[in-house]
């Protein structure tokens, strides 16, 4: 039996534009539970670690884990604590969950540099409850994500 293949994602978000009530949260849980996720990172935009990434796209960014306990808090410490440096190659799909100003820029940089990646583009107000939907993926493979990809 041929063993489904499993990708790692990355989400770029600002998590300064999320409040207590968005399901963005819930939706990064999802992922990372589902049989096809290897494992989700998150980096924020609002991580001034992160600052040269997403002004300049200087290819330094940092990343947090995504966790069962990943969730909206006050103090924002799910996006500033914990944090390690990271490689884009070492992720099959790109998750782009920016406000809409900042979405296209980004996209187009990331298909520039990262062509051959699942590069997937949402604003954050757009962001709604996943509903699971097969659909092509990279290199031919199949992989069970959302609709909305």
């Amino acid at each position: 039996m041929i063993e489904a293949r499993k990708f790692k994602m990355l989400v770029l978000t600002d998590h300064e534009c999320h409040k207590d009530d968005d399901n963005v949260f819930a939706q990064i849980r999802e992922l990372q539970m589902h049989s096809s996720c290897e494992g989700v990172d998150v980096a924020s935009k609002g991580n001034k670690i992160n600052e040269h990434f997403f002004k300049n796209f200087v290819l330094r960014l940092y990343v947090n884990p995504v966790t069962g306990s990943f969730q909206y808090s006050e103090d924002s410490k799910l996006f500033t604590d914990k944090f390690r440096l990271a490689k884009l190659d070492s992720y099959q799909v790109l998750l782009v969950w920016l406000p809409e100003e900042d979405n296209q820029r980004m996209a187009n940089f990331l298909r520039l540099k990262f062509p051959n990646k699942k590069i997937v583009v949402r604003p954050i107000k757009q962001i709604v409850p996943l509903k699971i939907a097969k659909v092509q993926a990279i290199n031919g493979s199949k992989v069970t994500l959302s609709e909305h990809f």
